[in-house]
């Protein structure tokens, strides 16, 4: 669901400010709310691993991680605002995410999470970043060849969700759950 909200977000990120706050707004600030959404993405990551490995009875872990990553990160996006301005926050905050979420990951699966990292990837992440991907590339795409106007960026968007919705139902929620969900479908539709 992370992945499916924030890579529109990410995608959408210039009409998106061009509608909310003008275009002036939208040529300065659409990169780095691309990039603040795939820092939030990468963040999202950790978030069930850090319950279980709570869970399992190492909260002192999750806080020195948690700790770590607020000073890197503080150290992280002022060297970006001081070389890059804003855009160089947004570059420090999506660096410092990517460096505690993949060193979290390492550290905890199969020590104190009782899973392997590699199976988590392939049966959790992968699913879910690959479809996000596909959607992300064809939303991208028809943004920079159809938009013309906010009806065509209505129009793209709704299609994007559409195929995120399908690529999550085929490849990402298991078999049961999507014989359960097609079955509800076919009985509110009468049949």
């Amino acid at each position: 669901m992370n992945a499916a909200m924030l890579v529109l977000l990410a995608v959408f990120a210039h009409p998106l400010l061009t509608a909310w706050m003008g275009a002036d707004f939208a040529r300065s600030g659409a990169l780095v709310l691309a990039l603040m959404a795939l820092s939030q993405f990468v963040d999202s990551l950790t978030s069930l691993p850090t319950l279980v490995n709570d869970g399992m009875g190492y909260p002192r872990l999750s806080g020195v991680f948690a700790l770590a990553r607020a000073l890197v990160g503080l150290v992280l996006v002022y060297a970006g605002v001081a070389g890059w301005g804003i855009e160089g926050a947004a570059w420090g905050h999506l660096l410092a995410s990517l460096l505690f979420t993949v060193s979290f990951l390492v550290v905890v699966h199969g020590r104190t999470v009782p899973t392997q990292l590699s199976h988590l990837c392939a049966h959790a992440y992968l699913p879910g970043i690959g479809a996000a991907a596909i959607a992300a590339v064809f939303a991208g795409a028809a943004e920079r060849w159809f938009d013309r106007g906010s009806l065509d960026f209505a129009l793209i968007a709704l299609i994007s969700a559409a195929l995120l919705a399908l690529l999550g139902m085929v490849f990402v929620v298991e078999r049961d759950d999507r014989r359960w969900a097609w079955a509800w479908v076919k009985a509110m539709a009468g049949g």
